[in-house]
């Protein structure tokens, strides 16, 4: 299904109360006879309706659901390889594709998902299909351009025009650098499908369509082809195994990737990650910043899939922040990643297990020492560690504008430039909006 760009504003109550054969080009979709297609008026026999089943957690909700979804795809070889967009088939367990005419469906495997790019790749059963062909020019604004797909579940299509070319396209399940906005209209359902020139010729993938405007956006071929070259050889592509859906509550600076499912077996799935979790933080980096997956794709686009990442989760079920890496440590509770020591003595922690973890409360400490914390949030805009002399008199320590998620060096006190005594160290959480929350250590130096 072609989604729609809206602003979710139902999340806003739920969180403040708890919260698809590698080839460069494709070789040959056949007309009757299993040729290529080389016209608008026999493109149908090559495009294909996929429907796709698969338990979900939809966002905003925490229970699991057993949900269907429609969308379109094209076959791009005679050997049944399938392009369409990684969002209509993500998450699901069994997948139906229907040629033109056919109500009995073939059956399908994925080979490979880019969450990021919104593409996939999936293999139907047979061969000597009909299959579409790559454009082999640069799309043009005010080029005629066709969208074929399935919106409703019935075969459509659509004229327009190329109104631009080159934009970035980061929406709230994906990230594409390479977007062809134009006007022949879309549905849910067109999800998937090709945006074809006179000749017949795949020019871009439609994958959203805005309700402003009525205009669609697709996936330029140029960005695609490459890509389509990995999934169909059988690897993903810049995916961790999320389907998800970037959130931004604005009035309240609440931003996230909301989890709907998981694909089994992948990095996400052995990491720990669950559905109804909210990714915020992935190397350091907040995940979903803005609504959209824009931040979070440019930290795997950076990353070889076999690349450790560290990742910060809010699990909604259980109300607990969890820290861990993707291909290494499990997500476990973030506080129990806490240097060793009296856990007693230790500071009471904040919702997100904000603190200072060493020096222990109400400890005696002389010399160099170094103060370990966390400083966490889903908000997060920076920290700043101060020093209380005699519990009442603030000196500025060090600040940070990147998120601590476990136990680590925020900075090393000199204990020799401050008088002997009891003083409190503070460390500030403090939000993009400015507002904060402090967290306080008392303890004695002893020079």
């Amino acid at each position: 299904m072609i989604k729609s760009l809206r602003v979710l504003t139902f999340l806003s109550t739920l969180l403040l109360l708890s919260f698809f054969s590698q080839r460069s080009q494709p070789v040959l979709a056949q007309d009757n006879s299993g040729g290529a297609i080389t016209d608008i008026a026999d493109a149908r026999q090559a495009v294909v309706r996929i429907e796709s089943v698969g338990a979900f957690v939809p966002l905003g909700e925490t229970e699991t659901v057993l949900e269907a979804s429609a969308g379109t795809g094209f076959i791009i070889d005679p050997a049944g390889i399938v392009v369409t967009n990684a969002h209509v088939v993500n998450g699901g367990e069994a997948f139906n594709v229907y040629l033109d005419g056919e109500v009995k469906p073939r059956y399908a495997t994925v080979l490979g998902i880019s969450e990021c790019s919104d593409l996939a790749v999936l293999d139907i059963r047979g061969s000597g299909y009909p299959y579409l062909s790559w454009a082999d020019t640069t799309p043009r604004i005010g080029q005629r351009v066709y969208a074929i797909g399935y919106p409703g579940g019935r075969f459509k299509t659509s004229r327009g025009m190329i109104e631009d070319t080159y934009a970035d396209g980061d929406t709230a399940w994906t990230s594409v650098g390479n977007v062809i906005y134009h006007t022949a209209k879309t549905a849910p359902g067109n999800s998937g499908g090709p945006l074809l020139d006179q000749d017949g010729q795949v020019v871009g993938i439609n994958f959203a369509n805005y309700t402003d405007d009525e205009g669609t956006a697709s996936i330029s071929w140029e960005e695609a082809l490459p890509i389509v070259d990995v999934l169909a050889g059988g690897s993903d592509m810049d995916s961790i195994g999320v389907n998800g859906e970037a959130f931004l509550i604005k009035k309240d600076e609440l931003f996230g990737i909301w989890v709907v499912s998981v694909e089994s077996g992948s990095p996400a799935a052995k990491l720990g990650v669950q559905p109804a979790d909210i990714l915020l933080d992935l190397e350091q980096i907040p995940a979903g910043i803005d609504g959209n997956f824009g931040s979070y794709c440019t930290v795997l686009r950076s990353h070889s899939p076999d690349d450790i990442m560290n990742m910060i989760v809010y699990r909604m079920n259980t109300k607990e922040l969890l820290c861990g890496q993707v291909n290494g440590e499990p997500l476990l509770k973030c506080d129990s990643l806490a240097a060793s020591g009296d856990a007693a003595g230790q500071n009471a922690l904040g919702t997100y297990d904000n603190g200072i973890y060493r020096p222990f409360s109400d400890s005696t400490v002389g010399g160099f020492v170094s103060i370990l914390g966390v400083a966490v949030h889903p908000a997060f805009g920076k920290w700043q560690l101060d020093l209380l002399i005699d519990g009442a008199k603030e000196t500025y320590l060090g600040s940070g504008t990147s998120a601590v998620p476990t136990p680590s060096d925020l900075f090393v006190l000199n204990t020799a430039l401050y008088p002997n005594g009891k003083h409190v160290l503070r460390l500030r959480v403090v939000r993009r909006d400015s507002n904060y929350d402090e967290y306080f250590t008392p303890f004695f130096i002893q020079n």
